[in-house]
C-alpha cells in the first residue's frame, strides 16, 4: 500500500481572502506536482482532504490528474491541530493506495507516527505543495519512498 501525505498549496493571505483559497502560485505548484505523479504512474485509489478550502482545492487538482477510482472525499480529523492517531490507525488497516491532503503541523506528526512510532512535528517538514509517498512493507513498517516539492520538478 502507498500512502501520500500532501500539504496544500500556497494560499492567499487571510487578510486578502478570509477563506484562504489557493493563490495562483499555489494552484500552479500543485498542478506541477500532480502532473509529475501522474506521469510517473504513482497511483492513488482515493484522496481525502480536510474541510479547509485550500486543502479541498489541492485535492481536487490531484483528483483531476490521478483520477482515483474512490474519488476525492472531504473528511474530519485532517485539520492542522487534529490528533494523527486516528488516521494512523485507518491507514495501518488500509489496503488502498491513499492520499491525505492536509496541513502543518498535522502532516509532520502523522509522518513521524507512521515511520517512527511516536508523534513529533519536528522530524520532518512539508513546504506548500509538497507530497511524501510512504510504502508499507510486509512487516507493516512505513518507509519513505519519495518526497517531492514544486522546486524539484521541472
Amino acid at each position: 500500500m502507498l500512502l501520500y501525505l500532501v500539504r496544500h498549496g500556497e494560499a492567499n493571505s487571510e487578510l486578502a481572502d478570509p477563506s484562504q483559497a489557493l493563490s495562483e502560485k499555489g494552484a500552479s505548484d500543485v498542478r506541477k506536482i500532480a502532473a509529475h505523479l501522474a506521469a510517473v504512474k504513482m497511483p492513488a485509489d482515493v484522496i481525502f482532504h480536510s474541510r479547509k478550502l485550500r486543502a479541498k482545492q489541492t485535492a481536487d487538482i490531484f483528483g483531476e490528474f490521478l483520477k482515483p477510482a474512490g474519488g476525492v472525499i472531504e473528511t474530519d480529523n485532517l485539520g492542522p491541530n487534529n490528533d494523527p492517531s486516528e488516521w494512523g490507525k485507518i491507514v495501518d488497516a488500509g489496503r488502498q493506495d491513499t492520499m491525505l491532503v492536509g496541513h502543518l503541523p498535522y502532516l509532520a506528526k502523522l509522518f513521524c507516527l507512521l515511520t517512527c512510532g511516536f508523534i513529533d512535528d519536528g522530524a520532518v517538514t512539508f513546504r506548500n505543495a509538497t507530497a511524501a509517498c510512504l510504502k508499507r512493507d510486509g512487516d507493516g513498517i512505513w518507509r519513505l519512498q519519495l518526497m517531492i516539492g514544486p522546486e524539484t520538478v521541472l
